[in-house]
């Protein structure tokens, strides 16, 4: 679960770069199935997006910030949940970003698996990959990825961004096993 991320990207103390809903908040009662406000749903075709939570396949974890947050999986058919944005500048190459989120894991995901057909608990650890793409030519990098997150608690973590392969205009953030 990806609780309120940090309200942009700062560089030698200055904030340059601000994410559109950073801590994933609806106008209204949020959705299962529904990328939040501002955020474009990146995973496989055919799979559900993210989730809007708490409230939903018995989510109960309460907001770390807020209303409500980001609930996204990895499945036991190998697919993941992933979300982007649009920046509203670039992340240059070979300059140094800090970013924060506060992570953690819910005990109960309970959905359908599609490899099973039967109920499953999609409460596994995962890491959060964050990923710069250029929408122009279409290259993507890894900057970061946490350790697969066992906490229940909320954690905050800080990341350090560095670009090394180019400069990027997109945001993905994915959980991956």
């Amino acid at each position: 679960m990806l609780g309120c991320v940090a309200l942009g990207f700062t560089t030698q103390g200055q904030q340059i770069i601000h994410l559109k809903n950073p801590s994933f908040e609806m106008n209204r009662e949020a959705k299962s199935g529904e990328a939040p406000v501002h955020w474009v749903d990146m995973g496989p075709e055919f799979e559900s997006p993210p989730d809007i939570q708490p409230g939903s396949f018995s989510v109960k974890t309460p907001a770390v910030h807020g209303n409500y947050y980001l609930g996204m999986v990895v499945r036991d058919n190998s697919t993941f949940e992933s979300i982007g944005q649009s920046l509203n500048g670039k992340l240059l190459k070979d300059s140094l970003y800090s970013f924060s989120a506060a992570l953690a894991r819910s005990d109960l995901y309970i959905s359908l698996s599609r490899a099973t057909g039967q109920q499953t608990n999609f409460s596994d650890a995962c890491v959060l990959q964050i990923i710069g793409t250029n929408t122009k030519n279409k290259q993507s990098e890894l900057l970061a990825e946490t350790t697969p997150v066992e906490h229940t608690g909320w954690k905050n973590y800080r990341f350090q961004l560095r670009p090394q392969s180019g400069d990027y205009d997109y945001l993905q953030l994915k959980v991956f096993y």
